[in-house]
């Protein structure tokens, strides 16, 4: 089963998504293969990525963040980006992206952080650096007129620390023809 979804062309100035809609006929869509073994994590690759060299919908270390691990009990976050491809199953690592190249500051990326359920929700899974999988809830925040998609471990923790947050979620809906 294939998916698009269209990532809007604007981007912050740390080269990171800001928002996500359903793909229309004129817009570049991002196109990803739904794994047959639901819950396994795959790779979203992008057709509009801010970077082509970073054509993957990964998941990029918060620059605020503790350290590249997420979950409970910490306000730790990871922001969605354009990274290269990571190895699937492995803990977080360094590697370039769009916030790097934008910023110069080198942050552990991952790219197969995707899962889909049978309910059609398409969450993120890292795989924190002792290989552990917490569930990531997604949000989108604006700070100082830069708004980011990003997923962390403990939307409580998170939302302490910085406050405004919106949560989503990304659900698949298929059309019928």
């Amino acid at each position: 089963m294939l998916l698009a979804l269209h990532l809007l062309e604007a981007h912050c100035k740390y080269r990171l998504y800001t928002q996500l809609v359903s793909a229309t006929e004129d817009q570049i869509p991002m196109l990803f293969s739904i794994p047959p073994d639901i819950g396994r994590p795959f790779n979203i690759e992008t057709v509009n990525a801010p970077d082509y060299l970073y054509p993957f919908f990964g998941g990029i270390k918060g620059y605020a963040s503790d350290n590249a691990d997420i979950g409970p009990g910490s306000a730790n976050y990871i922001f969605l980006g354009g990274t290269e491809e990571t190895p699937l199953g492995i803990p977080p690592v360094t590697g370039e992206n769009t916030f790097t190249a934008a910023a110069g500051v080198s942050e552990e990326t991952e790219s197969s952080i995707w899962t889909f359920s049978k309910s059609h929700n398409i969450t993120p899974r890292w795989i924190n650096t002792d290989s552990s999988t917490p569930t990531g809830y997604l949000g989108y925040q604006t700070v100082d007129s830069q708004s980011a998609l990003f997923f962390t471990g403990d939307t409580t923790e998170f939302s302490k620390k910085y406050p405004g947050a919106i949560w989503i979620y990304l659900l698949f809906v298929p059309l019928l023809s």
